[in-house]
This record gives C-alpha cells, sequence and structure tokens, in this order.
C-alpha cells in the first residue's frame, strides 16, 4: 500500500459517507441511487474526448466484467435501501462497508487474486465481522437470537455481496483495459477511461432497474418532486468519490486492500449519524466500532 494509494482512499471514504448522510437525511431510494449514476455518466462524459484510451481494443473479457459490475452495483443499490430503512446510520453504514472486506478476503484467497493475505490481516477480517454484530445492538441483551435485529441482516449480507462482485469486476475490467494500452498510456488515464465507460454502463442499466417494478417507480416520481436538492448534493459527493477508488486500485498488490482502506469513512458515518441525525449512541455500537477499527490496523499493518 503506497502513500498515494492511501490519500486517495481516504479522500474517497470522507465523500462516500458524506453522500450517505445526505441520502439517509432525506430518503435512501434505488432511483436515488440511480440519480448518482447518471450524475457521474453526465460528469464524466468529458473523459470521451480527450482519451487516449481506445475502448474499440477492449476484449470480450472486459465488457464481461462491465456487465458484471452493474449486476453489483444493482444488487448492492436495491439491498442498500433496505438496510437503510432496517437500521440507523451510524449501523447500517458500518456494517454494509466492513462486511465485504472479509467476504472479498475469502474471495481474493479462494480464487488467486493477488497476493495472499497475512495472518493478521485474517485476524483484523474476523475482528471487523464480529464488530458488525454488534454494531445494530441497542444493548448487550440484544445479543440473544431472540432479540438481535435479524430483520435488517439480509440486505446487509446482500450489499455487501453486491459490493464484492462489483469491485472485483472493476478490478479485472481494469487490468483487461491496461493490456490494450499503448505504452507509456498513465494509470490516471486509464482510470478516468474506465470510470467513463463504467458510468455510461451503469446510469442505463439502474434506471432500467428502476421502471421495473412499481414501487421504485412511484419512489421515481417522488424524488422529482420532493427529493430533488437532497440528491443534487448527494451526487457532488458520490461523483467525486468512487474514481479515487479506481485509482488507488492501480497502486495496490491486492485489492482487498483497497476494501479495508475505504472502511475508514465509517468513522465519518457513526460521527454523522449520530451527530446530524441524532441517532442513539450505544456502548454496543461504540465498542463494534472500535473492533472494526482494530481489524482495520490489522489490516494496514499486517505482522
Amino acid at each position: 500500500m503506497t502513500a498515494t494509494a492511501l490519500f486517495l482512499i481516504l479522500s474517497s471514504a470522507i465523500l462516500h459517507a458524506a453522500w450517505n448522510l445526505i441520502g439517509k437525511q432525506g430518503r435512501m431510494t434505488l432511483p436515488l441511487v440511480a440519480f448518482l449514476a447518471t450524475a457521474g455518466a453526465v460528469a464524466s462524459a468529458w473523459v470521451f474526448f480527450v482519451t487516449p484510451v481506445s475502448f474499440a481494443k477492449a476484449t470480450p473479457a472486459f465488457y464481461a466484467a462491465l456487465g458484471g459490475m452493474a449486476a453489483g452495483q444493482i444488487l448492492w443499490g436495491a439491498a442498500l435501501c433496505r438496510s437503510y430503512q432496517a437500521f440507523d446510520l451510524s449501523a447500517a453504514y458500518p456494517m454494509v462497508n466492513a462486511l465485504p472486506l472479509p467476504l472479498l478476503a475469502c474471495v481474493t484467497a479462494l480464487g488467486g487474486f493477488g497476493k495472499p493475505l497475512s495472518t493478521s490481516a485474517w485476524c483484523g477480517a474476523a475482528a471487523i465481522f464480529a464488530g458488525c454484530l454488534l454494531a445494530p445492538m441497542g444493548t448487550f441483551a440484544d445479543s440473544r437470537p431472540s432479540r438481535f435485529p435479524w430483520r435488517g441482516l439480509p440486505f446487509v449480507l446482500t450489499a455487501s455481496a453486491g459490493t464484492v462482485i462489483y469491485t472485483l469486476c472493476d478490478s479485472e475490467a481494469q487490468r483487461c483495459l491496461r493490456a490494450t494500452l499503448d505504452p507509456g498510456t498513465s494509470e490516471t488515464a486509464l482510470s478516468l477511461a474506465y470510470y467513463a465507460i463504467r458510468s455510461a454502463v451503469l446510469a442505463p442499466a439502474m434506471w432500467l432497474a428502476v421502471a421495473s417494478g412499481r414501487r421504485t417507480r412511484a419512489e421515481a416520481v417522488d424524488l422529482w418532486r420532493n427529493g430533488i436538492r437532497h440528491a443534487l448534493a448527494a451526487s457532488v459527493c458520490a461523483v467525486l468519490s468512487y474514481p479515487l477508488v479506481l485509482l488507488a486500485m492501480n497502486f495496490v498488490t491486492n485489492v482487498s486492500y483497497v476494501q479495508a482502506f475505504r472502511q475508514t469513512g465509517l468513522l465519518f458515518g457513526t460521527v454523522g449519524g449520530i451527530a446530524f441525525l441524532h441517532e442513539r449512541c450505544t456502548a454496543p455500537k461504540l465498542i463494534g466500532v472500535a473492533l472494526i477499527l482494530a481489524g482495520l490496523a490489522a489490516m494496514l499493518f499486517p505482522a
């Protein structure tokens, strides 16, 4: 992990927490997520006119990864909205953003992607998982199966699975695209070009998902009538956030570390939910966040 990657991911984490806070303050819906994807497509359209990257040379594997990315993002977006309906932001945000780490670590290890994780990194992943179980509890008595808040967990797990899918697909798509570039093409040009085509594919895919459901169509109408200001504010943060992650992927040896560092944004998400949305600050939640941070430290500084 280089200093450049660290700076890029930390900046992205702050922006990511900000748009989640804005979305939760209004109402997190799939049309809002689609609106953010559209903002990204519009904001990055200029790249097609200046990029040295030629998509005509891209392989079928690249476009397959691009399709997998869109599917993963739609899965993540739909489940994220349901997670935020079930839990406070200060509980849901850490879980949705940290659970992909142990999942991604397992997938990359089994699939042989990147360098194997160290023992301390695996221990860190376990600590993150334990912290995610504590975060939604109001009291320690909620650890009993009969009182644990189970109803939102399937959505959290689904959102986490979606994150794993689109993260791996993004990494693979950039790898495939890099192999077709002319010598001397910069990593910045690669990441910007990929973000542009990624956004151009994702936005219509998201709106197709919105149009496929009666409830999501009604939510789209409500967003336009009552939530457009929240959507515009969230889109500014969202548009700036993920390109930094894509760029950071070019400066790490294992994509799991990108997912690990992104979790530093959970501090901003947790504090923002408590401070601005007036959510409860419980002992299990604080201990859960502390465990997640300890897990991050183990992955950032492996023994």
